[in-house]
């Protein structure tokens, strides 16, 4: 048996296909959007290594791959990993986005009701912070 279990050319083949199918039209598009969504550096060689079968990527960037190229879903991996994560991995990119802006507005809401509170205002109503742990019970 080699030293690799699985075909990195075939996965680096898919890889590509999944990229440009999710609208990425090149490899350096896809690593800077990498980059920049789950903070997972990685160049634009790295991905024409992996895309070429010349490289077998690492399981964080593995990872990151597939939370940009599936963002609506909650990351098609086992328990054991899962549980490795960081909160806001646990759910879809879309969501985690979504939580992190309820959680800005919060805390500027947060910052007016205490500016309101210093002037004696309340409006009566009591408020809730969504967590990401909140979302990922759902």
């Amino acid at each position: 048996m080699g030293k690799n279990i699985i075909d990195i050319q075939t996965l680096g083949y898919r890889i590509r296909q999944a990229r440009t199918e999710a609208g990425y039209a090149t490899a350096e598009d896809f690593a800077n959007a990498i980059t920049e969504q789950t903070g997972v550096p990685v160049s634009k060689q790295t991905i024409y290594n992996i895309e070429s079968g010349k490289q077998e990527p690492r399981l964080t960037l593995y990872l990151a791959m597939l939370r940009l190229l599936h963002p609506d879903e909650q990351l098609p991996i086992d328990e054991m990993l899962r549980s490795t994560l960081p909160p806001r991995w646990r759910i879809p990119l879309n969501a985690a986005q979504a939580i992190e802006a309820l959680q800005d507005a919060d805390a500027s809401e947060t910052a007016d009701e205490a500016a309101n509170d210093a002037h004696g205002e309340d409006d009566g109503t009591m408020h809730r912070k969504l967590t990401i742990d909140d979302a990922a019970k759902t």
